[in-house]
């Protein structure tokens, strides 16, 4: 388990995102024990799979699909960076806080920090 706080506060976006980012840390190192590179592809594979299906061959197509679909959306945003500047000018928000919130609107979790262009956000 990540987190003794209790469910009911699951909607408190602090809280679901730390329980995200330990997620996805814990998938990066079972890949990485298994001898996967922990690719946004595989992440995303064992973050809709489960760690065990991902690594041993034995994700469903849907989640194949997922995780194809997670990679587009992450190459996206990373082209969608560099097309814009860095700043919080033009909307109010920046293209971290963008790419952040539409990657947990997705259920993508931690997703949203890999490889992102001149970021550690």
């Amino acid at each position: 388990m990540y987190t003794a706080v209790p469910f009911s506060r699951a909607l408190d976006r602090l809280e679901s995102d730390r329980v995200a980012v330990r997620h996805y840390e814990w998938l990066r190192r079972g890949l990485e024990r298994a001898g996967q590179t922990a690719t946004p592809y595989l992440i995303a594979l064992a973050w809709n799979s489960g760690l065990d299906a991902a690594v041993n061959g034995r994700s469903p197509a849907v989640a194949h699909d997922y995780a194809q679909r997670a990679v587009n959306l992450a190459e996206e945003l990373e082209r969608a960076a560099r097309r814009r500047p860095w700043s919080r000018t033009g909307g109010g928000r920046s293209v971290v806080q963008g790419r952040r919130k539409l990657a947990m609107d997705l259920g993508l979790g931690a997703l949203h920090d890999i490889r992102t262009v001149g970021s550690t956000a």
